[in-house]
């Protein structure tokens, strides 16, 4: 209790400005995660879920983007409870980040670390650089606080092999997913089975107590608790991974995998940026004001600190080597080497080999991994360091110990100090962060300098240790500010919350859509619009499509979608494949003439992938050129909610509307109470058919079968919760 109080009290501390107010949220926190919580907090106050956002980039099917979490009951819940939708999700970011230091205080206790060993190294967690630099990214946070305590169900369930503990991982697992990063989501996967290939074939530290093997072979064991994995967890996360899988195509380019070259090479780790282990304050020289460093990555994405006193006990568990750590070290490396990305082959093999890896970018992902596997290993070093305390005649491992401290803090200084010097930065220009360099390692070297001649108490040096992590957490929280929350960011994140509509109608709004945000909450590209209820054209979303980024570039293009006027009426359409080719001939062809034509593509081309449109035909760009300019279509606007258009149209001839709202797979349209088909028009929007005279059309946003997957995902999350209760 009292490991977990100083826990509270030390991410307190790291989020201490935003919860007095001094900051907010920043980056991705602030323009993309914090608006869409107050999305899905606006549609569970009333009762719904989310489904469609018409409000950022002409329509988007957030049910289908996994790191919103729309069906997620743990999102959902502080959605539902928080007194508004923005201090629900500060209590959501806070929560999960205590729910990840917990679990690895849990899992290092579960590995027979002793209480002291398990609170140094959740400290170190709390304060590690996935919590640092990435505090912007909420869904890797969420992804993140969920693997340690995945496993630790997952290890338990190989060595007593026992079903509950199975589903327990299982459900763990399935709940990481909903709301999380897929790419963590997917790797985990990947990790469990290096895990428990290790636990299964390579020899267990008896301290485990693990019954002898009888009915069940190894193999079958380790296959049967990947399948229990896979099964329920996949029903759990089942609705946003569903949804993307039906949704995505003809949508985004990202449900066909990503580029080999651009999955492997976005955002992968610089290997130089295994120098973040000796300091917290070296992935600070890529902030915006000076990028000395590494500038193929993002700054979030270089940090892999972890607390001084968790590289020490990693590395002293490797002085009393078995082949189980040497296992966990080698995948730690391996995860490592997966991490550079380019720089090494490993992560383009598993893109070649694993066909789950292509859909994430972001190779410095692994570096999760190598984080947690930091920790495994700490923990067995700071247990045989309890031990030694009181065995007699271990002065000489107690020696080897502060050898090993004494050489480790002598590295991480020198590192420090030529980093330093290799991007030309003067020592005196941080010298906080110089001074908790110094005093970190070397109080360190100097504690296990007294345990080795045995000056100190085993309880006094345990208690020294912890305080010594306790103030590396939160000096490294300190030197850190500038990546977790911002005061500059204050204003528009204020303005969301005195702006805020809670209305779900966007009828009163009409057809109004601006490229960008309003002004107050700063007219850039952001979702801040979002808790406004304003509809805006350029928006972040990473469900891009290429067509799309290019109406984005072209002003000609992207003013039929603005305004008020974004109804267009053609009887003379060209029907053409969605191609690159054609998009560009239509393109050329607009800016000749002055204005777009309509183009036509039918339902069934919009989902097929590139490669199967590449043998159509291309356009003819004499033929585009003398196609009529899309005419402005006067309409009466009916109804216009999230999932639901209704709106009336005087038609003088036969022809078709486009209606400058995104098209998605899941939109049905009827015309006079007649179902039509729901075109593709201009290669994103929506097209349908109409006849000469009175037309009332209704387009409707209908995912079918998307809650059947919400029931059997909630269904199995209540069953296992129960089920585990009644087990008990």
């Amino acid at each position: 209790m009292l490991t977990l109080c100083l826990l509270v009290a030390i991410v307190c501390f790291g989020a201490w400005p935003v919860l007095t107010g001094q900051a907010s949220p920043i980056w991705d926190a602030g323009t993309y995660f914090g608006p869409h919580f107050s999305l899905v907090a606006d549609y569970a106050r009333h009762g719904r879920l989310e489904l469609w956002n018409p409000w950022i980039n002409a329509g988007t099917p957030d049910f289908a983007e996994p790191q919103l979490g729309t069906a997620s009951p743990i999102l959902l819940i502080f959605a539902l409870v928080s007194p508004n939708p923005f201090s629900g999700f500060i209590a959501y970011w806070i929560a999960m980040w205590l729910f990840g230091a917990a679990g690895m205080l849990l899992l290092c206790r579960h590995l027979g670390a002793p209480s002291w060993g398990a609170a140094v190294i959740a400290l170190g967690f709390a304060a590690c650089g996935v919590y640092t630099g990435n505090a912007e990214h909420i869904s890797f946070l969420y992804s993140f606080s969920f693997l340690p305590w995945t496993i630790w169900r997952f290890d338990r369930a190989l060595i007593d092999r026992r079903l509950r503990h199975m589903i327990e991982a299982a459900l763990v697992w399935g709940l990481s997913a909903q709301g999380g990063y897929p790419g963590v989501t997917i790797t985990t996967v990947l990790f469990l089975a290096l895990w428990g290939a290790g636990r299964i074939w390579i020899d267990r530290d008896v301290s485990h107590g693990a019954r002898p093997d009888r009915a069940i072979p190894r193999a079958g064991r380790l296959a049967l608790a990947l399948t229990i994995l896979l099964g329920v967890g996949f029903a759990v996360m089942s609705p946003s991974y569903v949804g993307f899988l039906t949704e995505s195509h003809g949508y985004t380019y990202r449900g066909d995998g990503l580029d080999r070259q651009y999955s492997i090479g976005s955002n992968a780790l610089p290997p130089a940026a295994f120098a973040t282990l000796a300091s917290p304050a070296i992935y600070l020289l890529k902030q915006p004001d000076r990028r000395s460093i590494w500038p193929e990555t993002d700054l979030s994405m270089t940090n892999v600190y972890t607390g001084a006193l968790t590289i020490v006990l990693a590395l002293t568990a490797l002085w009393r080597p078995s082949r189980w750590r040497i296992w966990i070290a080698a995948v730690a490396a391996f995860c490592g080497c997966c991490a550079v990305g380019p720089h090494l082959p490993l992560r383009g093999w598993l893109y070649d080999l694993l066909p789950p890896t292509r859909y994430f970018r972001f190779s410095s992902l692994f570096r999760l991994y190598v984080i947690v596997s930091a920790g495994v290993l700490a923990a067995y070093g700071s247990r045989d360091l309890d031990v030694s305390w009181r065995a007699p005649g271990s002065e000489r491992y107690r020696r080897r110990v502060f050898g090993a401290a004494a050489g480790v803090a002598m590295v991480a200084l020198a590192v420090d100090v030529l980093t330093l010097h290799a991007v030309q930065q003067s020592i005196a220009d941080a010298p906080y962060a110089l001074m908790h360099v110094l005093l970190v390692w070397s109080s360190a070297t100097a504690m296990l300098f007294l345990a080795w001649r045995s000056r100190v108490s085993p309880k006094t040096c345990a208690a020294a240790l912890v305080a010594l992590a306790a103030y590396d957490a939160a000096s490294t929280l300190e030197i850190s500010r500038s990546t977790m929350s911002d005061g500059a960011a204050l204003p528009a994140w204020n303005a969301m919350q005195t702006q805020h509509s809670s209305s779900l109608n966007v009828t009163a709004g009409g057809w109004t859509r601006t490229f960008f945000p309003p002004a107050a909450v700063e007219d850039t590209r952001n979702n801040r619009n979002v808790a406004l209820k304003t509809a805006t054209f350029d928006s972040r979303v990473p469900l891009k499509n290429v067509f799309f980024t290019k109406y984005l570039d072209d002003p000609l293009l992207n003013r039929t979608a603005l305004g008020t006027d974004r109804i267009w009426f053609s009887d003379r359409p060209v029907w053409l494949a969605p191609t690159d080719a054609n998009f560009d001939a239509f393109a050329r062809a607009s800016h000749a003439l002055g204005s777009p034509m309509l183009i036509l593509h039918r339902p069934n081309d919009m989902p097929k992938p590139p490669a199967e449109l590449s043998r159509e035909p291309v356009a003819d760009l004499a033929s585009l050129e003398a196609s009529p300019a899309l005419a402005p279509a006067h309409v009466d606007l009916v109804v216009y909610e999230p999932a639901t258009l209704e709106f009336r149209y005087r038609a003088d001839r036969d022809g078709w509307l486009l209606v400058t709202d995104r098209w998605s797979v899941s939109w049905r349209a009827s015309v006079n109470g007649r179902d039509e088909p729901v075109l593709g028009g201009n290669f994103v929007f929506r097209a349908v058919a109409v006849t000469r005279g009175d037309n009332d059309i209704r387009f409707l946003y209908d995912p079918r079968g998307y809650f059947f997957w919400v029931g059997l995902s909630w269904m199995t999350v209540a069953i296992g919760v129960a089920w585990l209760s009644w087990r008990k």
